[in-house]
């Protein structure tokens, strides 16, 4: 395929990439900032402005209580400023006079202030539960028993006491109905001991498995270093079955499903931490583009499936104890809670200006990694 190809297809891609990722980014942010915005209101304070989107206002509208609803030009976000806020960070008070307006987010008690902060999260949650819940209930839970039936490189699982034939059960308590899950689980797993349950001549067995680390290249071109036993599954499609479940039953399973996929975050982040997964792991936005659009190709219920994946992982991201995050907020409210007295205005300023840093260099690096990755896949640099 010569350049002028390559160009083209990546034109084509990218009108069917940007508006699925517009359209996934936007629910996920209008979501978050709604759990902020009605605890807020329940909590009476006084919103001043809800913005899906950074910078120029596009199109909004004001409702009867003063708070303008916006969407604004850059999709990176998006915010709810509060009538006593500074700007849009909700870390500083805009005093006048000394003092704060009625309907100050400010001067709530901390206990106010941690639960508005807390519901941005909690709300991208709860919309991966009711997302998973939906599809539980329409479409069934399909399970089948899941057995070894092979190993290969790096040979762990078969150093560790797997045998061909098990019958695997569970990992770490976690119950395993198809063999997705139990990769799923070994992939974020490297280098931590995980207690494998199989069926054994109808015994059950533990067999304590550390997954060894390697590099993987996934369907979209990207490199990460991932968990690997050595061992291949496969689903007794004979017993095979679907379950179709009650709404309580299915939001149970919705839940189970979305702590899931938080531990999961949790463990990559700590293997970022010591070493063991590379920056490029990251999802930055051009790799977002790319992943919704591909999902997007997939079929509307993938796409509705990413959109309650990447919420909790928006969820999880945004209660790390970084400022301007939500965590950041949690983090300086634990402080005033504990001694009584809030965090010194130019330590929280300095601390914002590190966490923005931060939080910008993230994105960058992101940025220019996958871009160049993506470069690279289109052939133009060789």
């Amino acid at each position: 395929m010569d350049l002028g190809s390559l160009l083209r297809s990546a034109v084509s891609d990218f009108w069917f990439y940007i508006p699925a990722w517009l359209i996934m980014i936007s629910v996920i942010v209008a979501v978050h900032e709604y759990g902020h915005f009605i605890v807020a209101r329940w909590c009476g304070v006084a919103v001043k402005t809800f913005s899906v989107g950074f910078g120029r206002e596009l199109i909004g509208f004001t409702d009867k209580l003063g708070t303008r609803w916006q969407i604004s030009a850059i999709p990176l976000g998006g915010y709810v400023m509060y009538v006593d806020d500074a700007d849009p960070s909700s870390f500083t008070a805009n005093k006048k006079d000394g003092e704060l307006p009625v309907g100050s987010y400010h001067g709530r008690p901390v206990w106010q202030r941690a639960a508005i902060a807390v519901a941005g999260p909690v709300a991208n949650f709860l919309l991966a539960i009711a997302v998973f819940a939906i599809l539980f209930m329409a479409y069934g839970e399909r399970t089948a028993p899941v057995r070894i039936t092979g190993f290969a490189e790096p040979f762990v699982g078969q150093k560790a006491g797997l045998m061909i034939g098990d019958k695997v059960l569970s990992i770490d308590g976690e119950p395993i109905e198809e063999a997705g899950e139990m990769q799923q689980i070994v992939a974020t797993s490297s280098g931590r001991s995980l207690a494998i349950a199989v069926e054994r001549s109808g015994q059950t067995v533990i067999v304590p498995v550390t997954p060894a680390v390697f590099e993987d290249t996934d369907l979209l071109g990207y490199r990460s270093q991932l968990g690997r036993v050595g061992v291949s599954l496969q689903s007794n499609q004979d017993e095979a079955s679907v379950i179709y479940h009650g709404p309580l039953t299915a939001l149970w399973l919705g839940a189970k499903k979305t702590q899931f996929i938080i531990g999961a975050s949790a463990r990559g982040m700590w293997d970022l931490v010591r070493g063991r997964m590379a920056i490029s792991s990251l999802a930055g936005p051009t790799k977002m583009v790319e992943v919704a659009g591909k999902v997007a190709s997939l079929g509307i219920l993938e796409f509705i499936q990413l959109i309650a994946i990447i919420s909790v992982g928006i969820g999880f991201f945004n209660l790390l104890p970084i400022p301007p995050l939500d965590g950041g907020h949690l983090l300086f409210y634990a402080w005033e809670a504990i001694r009584g007295k809030p965090v010194p205005e130019q330590a929280q300023e300095f601390a914002f200006r590190i966490g923005l840093s931060l939080v910008l260099m993230l994105v960058v690096v992101t940025t220019s990694v996958h871009g160049w990755q993506l470069l690279n896949r289109l052939g133009l640099f060789g």
